[in-house]
């Protein structure tokens, strides 16, 4: 699957934190990755005890019936860098044990082993299709520059890991004449495979590709848009604009910060802001909530652009949904709009108790002194979180306890 240290090019710096953690996962694995201590065998030659005999019983463990001891003995190998072992390293790539030929493969990069690359290359027509997939990722890994025909060839392949996997590996090998067959795969049956052709994609600076990536802004797999948004968002292309704004109705885990995040690439934060808050009028209520928690983000960010953000969310204290008021309430809160005070303060007496709970916080928030008396009326409202918030903003606006307790038994 897609390699995202690939990716470090155009990821914001939220993403390259993650970005950094995945390959630092990647980059571990390997020798022993399964273990904390090295194994005794290991340790004993280490140690300089009986070091060739160990050796050539560890060797002999490759052939064990039991596949934990031959992974283990692989393991323990790749940590003493035998390559003396490396031609059965290739030959377990086939072993019938998953977790065996894994360890295998990882072995063959971990100990850079570009000897093995001719036997690896046959690998890549096996029958077994997680043979075919191991091949192609150690030829990937180990820069089989000499492979990319042979490696093109899956990129056909019926079992569609196969497939993103090669093109994981061709993108790793920088293999540009790859590009015609691997655009063909944003039409792939199998969304990761279509995912996967447009990292790839970006990766090789494709831009004569944009047409056929921007079509799977509307793919049926979020994961397929959220790729498209990145890829379009760092190829700049403005001719996508107005179908990545439309993506921000779209409810994929994460797609609506993508619009965003592209969006400010390609136009920039304050044109973002612009088009973001048209959305504020948009029909759906869910649209216009997540219109208020973005420009609330854009806002915490960008202070510049708070007085711009302020009076078209304050507009929303009157949305004719609960949420969208709520989100309004509070952004206005977060935001530090001290000139919504006379507005928000009308909201404590709003007939729903959680625009009173929300309206009374934002007070406090904000330091609304000058609503101190009605604030002070809520200590005896009927609703038990209404009368806790009203108590908590006193405190915040620096009344005395003493005083809120007279003002409760008032």
């Amino acid at each position: 699957p897609f390699n995202p240290c690939t990716q470090l090019n155009y990821m914001n710096r939220t993403i390259l934190i993650i970005v950094g953690l995945l390959c630092a996962v990647i980059s571990a694995a390997g020798c022993n990755s399964a273990q904390t201590q090295p194994t005794p065998e290991v340790q004993k030659v280490k140690e300089n005890k009986e070091t060739s005999d160990e050796v050539i019983k560890l060797r002999q463990q490759l052939h064990d019936e039991d596949p934990k001891v031959r992974r283990n003995a692989i393991d323990a190998l790749c940590e003493l860098r035998d390559i003396a072992s490396i031609t059965e390293f290739t030959r377990l790539i086939k072993d019938v044990d998953p977790h065996v030929h894994w360890s295998a493969a990882n072995t063959l990069i971990k100990l850079r082993a570009t000897e093995a690359i001719p036997e690896v290359i046959k690998l890549v027509h096996d029958d077994n299709s997680n043979v075919r997939k191991l091949a192609v990722k150690t030829l990937g890994y180990l820069e089989a520059k000499e492979a990319i025909p042979e490696i093109v060839k899956l990129l056909q392949d019926n079992d569609p890991l196969v497939r993103r996997t090669t093109i994981m590996s061709l993108g790793k090998l920088h293999a540009n004449e790859a590009i015609p067959e691997i655009t063909k795969l944003l039409n792939d049956s199998d969304p990761g495979v279509r995912e996967q052709a447009v990292y790839a994609l970006g990766n090789f600076h494709s831009r004569e590709a944009i047409p056929e990536i921007t079509k799977l802004l509307q793919d049926t797999n979020w994961k397929v848009r959220q790729a498209a948004l990145m890829i379009l968002g760092y190829f700049g292309d403005k001719e996508a604009i107005q179908k990545i704004i439309d993506l921000f109705q779209d409810n994929g885990p994460g797609v609506r910060s993508w619009v965003i995040w592209s969006l400010k690439s390609i136009i920039g934060t304050k044109e973002t802001a612009s088009e973001i808050i048209k959305l504020l009028r948009n029909d759906k209520p869910e649209v216009r909530k997540s219109a208020i928690e973005e420009l609330n983000h854009l806002g915490t960010d960008n202070k510049e652009l708070i007085p711009k953000l302020i009076p078209e969310i304050t507009k929303l204290l009157q949305d004719n949904n609960q949420l969208v008021r709520l989100m309004a309430i509070e952004a206005l809160g977060k935001l530090d709009a001290k000139e919504t005070i006379p507005a928000i303060t009308k909201l404590l007496h709003d007939n729903d108790a959680y625009i009173r709970r929300s309206a009374v916080w934002a007070l406090g928030e904000l330091g609304a002194k000058e609503s101190l008396p009605e604030i002070k009326k809520l200590l005896k409202d009927e609703d038990e979180q209404v009368r806790k918030n009203a108590a908590n903003a006193l405190r915040q606006l620096g009344v005395p306890e003493e005083e809120i307790e007279q003002a409760k038994n008032k």
